[in-house]
């Protein structure tokens, strides 16, 4: 019995592209550089109205909804709502893709192995993909709780740059060095990179490799299936009366313009695989440029908040507002970097710090801000792919 019998397949394809359309339409929007656009006002509603609408209709139909005896907030509603566009449009996109579109096409479309390659990928690399993921999403970033504060605290040296001894209010804890409250889950996070709009979990010490495999091996899905639905389409145009040779000579080289009529053509003939094909080749560039800055990144031994928050000192050292701190030898405190802005403070009345009368040391170069956490190459990937985790490791 065939798989069209049961299910709706125009339905599924539309399902995929619609959900990945959301998704990347709500990431773009949250940049503020989309401020008023298009993506603005989609992320502005799957994030604000639709959840609310959501929260609406729930307590209408079920009274107000309660977890642990506390009622549950919008927030929470929200955090399900958007976890679950990722969820259904992503996983569908790669059922529809690796399931029932290549091995539709997989005859007669991608020469003797074609048959082979995208079972290969199907098999491999799509429930790894979905692995890679539950991963990201179940495994403990790194939580630091008053269980295992001490621990956390022995994994890294405080820098005095960015990172200095201090107390979370909010955990009651002593903060480690490379740790950072997350506000959106509410937790401080051992070194902590940021927190991840695919999953809603920070990503820190312990799953931080995760997500480089991730995106890894969604670079590899999104790069081999770009190049099978090319090929796809250009059987598909053959059959319709255009080979290559149509819109391609070795003499000439490519005519866009007769290319451009080929691929909006079979828009009219075969929406469907046109509509997946702009789906993952929009994929590709984002997945291939956020990959490449997480080798970067790695490879200088930094985290994605690190790399932030270096890059504002920069700023502030150029506007002559960063000073080393230099507390008297009989307060027996380390020398730290501190910002200062004399007009701001007297605009925001500042109350007076202790600090204000200890000697300073203007900053002139991010050079004189070592980051001493990197090592070599091959140590910094090291601790990303087999960390020193932080127990536990699980929620």
């Amino acid at each position: 019995m065939s798989f069209e019998s049961f299910v709706d397949v125009k339905f599924i394809y539309g399902l995929a592209v619609a959900g990945n359309i959301v998704f990347w339409s709500v990431i773009l929007g949250s940049n503020p550089r989309f401020k008023g656009t298009i993506f603005d006002k989609s992320y502005k509603f799957f994030i604000v109205t639709a959840p609310e609408l959501i929260k609406y209709y729930f307590e209408m139909i079920f009274g107000e909804m309660k977890r642990n005896d506390e009622p549950i907030d919008y927030y929470y509603y929200m955090i399900w709502f958007y976890r679950a566009i990722f969820v259904t449009g992503y996983f569908v996109l790669m059922f529809v893709y690796w399931v029932y579109t290549f091995p539709l096409y997989s005859v007669g479309y991608f020469g003797p192995l074609g048959k082979t390659i995208p079972q290969v990928l199907a098999l491999i690399f799509v429930p790894m993909n979905a692995y890679l993921y539950y991963m990201m999403y179940s495994v403990n970033p790194g939580i630091i709780t008053k269980e295992n504060n001490e621990e956390a605290l022995k994994k890294f040296q405080y820098d005095y740059i960015l990172y200095r001894p201090r107390y979370c209010d909010i955990c009651k804890i002593k903060c480690p060095a490379r740790s950072h409250h997350c506000k959106s889950c509410n937790v401080c996070v051992l070194k902590f990179d940021h927190h991840c709009v695919l999953t809603h979990r920070c990503v820190g010490i312990n799953n931080n490799r995760y997500l480089l495999l991730f995106c890894i091996n969604l670079v590899l899905i999104s790069f081999f299936g770009t190049i099978f639905l090319t090929m796809v389409l250009m059987g598909l145009a053959a059959q319709k009366g255009y080979p290559p040779s149509f819109y391609y000579s070795k003499t000439t080289g490519l005519n866009f313009i007769k290319l451009r009529h080929v691929f909006f053509g079979l828009y009219t003939t075969h929406m469907m695989e046109w509509l997946l094909y702009i789906t993952l080749a929009f994929v590709v560039p984002i997945a291939a440029l956020f990959t490449l800055y997480q080798f970067v990144m790695h490879a200088y031994g930094l985290t994605s908040f690190e790399v932030f928050h270096r890059s504002k000192l920069s700023g502030m050292i150029k506007e002559k507002k960063i000073y080393f701190v230099i507390p008297p030898p009989e307060t027996g405190h380390h020398k730290f970097v501190k910002y200062f802005d004399s007009e701001e403070d007297k605009k925001n009345d500042r109350e007076p710090d202790p600090t204000d009368e200890y000697e300073r040391v203007l900053i002139t170069s991010i050079d004189q801000l070592p980051h001493q956490y990197s090592l070599s190459i091959y140590e910094n990937f090291k601790t990303i792919l087999f960390p020193d985790t932080l127990e536990p490791t699980t929620y």
